[in-house]
């Protein structure tokens, strides 16, 4: 008696397998390249008094190559009128380097100080933007590869 031939179901079964791992990596490189935030930047409050004193932030790295900021300039306030405009930053007396580094799904924290700023800041919409150079250390002379986004916040 002739037994089925069970190489074709076997074959079959090879092609989802490939297929199900194309699609696999496919959908991880999307993840990693685009598809999803690279760095997410939340201010802890959506609205600010202007006379409070300490702006409250977190980053984190979805991107996995490691991530720097600046030991100048860390961040920009902007406002938004019509584009977002950045408010002007005193000159930065020491050397511009690398500090403040995120890892691959890493989290930090930071507190900005809105005192220094209390002069300057309107009651509007503000963000923050933050230069970042992209697979740098801690203590390399920075360089702006990219500038990531805080969400809007209100500074009344």
């Amino acid at each position: 008696m002739d037994q089925p031939n069970n190489s074709f179901s076997g074959k079959k079964e090879l092609i989802f397998l490939v297929v199900g791992f194309l699609i696999l990596l496919i959908g991880l490189a999307g993840w990693f390249y685009g598809w999803k935030k690279q760095v997410s930047i939340d201010t802890q409050k959506t609205e600010y008094a202007k006379d409070e004193s300490l702006l409250r932030l977190n980053i984190k790295s979805y991107t996995p190559i490691k991530i720097c900021f600046s030991s100048c300039y860390p961040y920009y306030i902007q406002k938004k009128d019509g584009v977002w405009k950045d408010y002007p930053l005193a000159k930065c007396e020491e050397q511009n380097v690398a500090t403040d580094c995120v890892d691959f799904f890493g989290t930090i924290g930071r507190g900005i100080e809105l005192s220094q700023w209390r002069d300057f800041l309107e009651s509007d919409f503000h963000r923050l933007a933050l230069p970042a150079c992209i697979g740098c250390n801690a203590g390399d002379p920075f360089k702006a590869d990219k500038t990531f986004y805080s969400n809007e916040f209100k500074i009344d």
